[in-house]
């Protein structure tokens, strides 16, 4: 078999890749942000104002759709 690694060779590659990861995994800690976890109840009112459909409009709707499923 020619072109084969020895074991060293193997093991000293498969260190380059270790030491490469690390540095990656480094890269990624410093680029992404750190994330807030926020719990459902933090979105309370965060719409509020914002729609431009009535309670009216959303009744009506919801009227014909029940007629159509009859």
């Amino acid at each position: 078999m020619e072109n084969t690694k020895t074991d060293t060779e193997l093991n000293i590659f498969i260190s380059s890749l270790k030491a490469q990861m690390n540095v990656l995994e480094a890269k990624i800690k410093q680029v992404q942000p750190s994330v807030t976890i926020k719990k459902f109840a933090d979105f309370y009112g965060i719409l509020a104002g914002i729609s431009e459909t009535t309670e009216e409009e959303i009744n009506l709707v919801e009227f014909k759709l029940k007629e159509n499923l009859i």
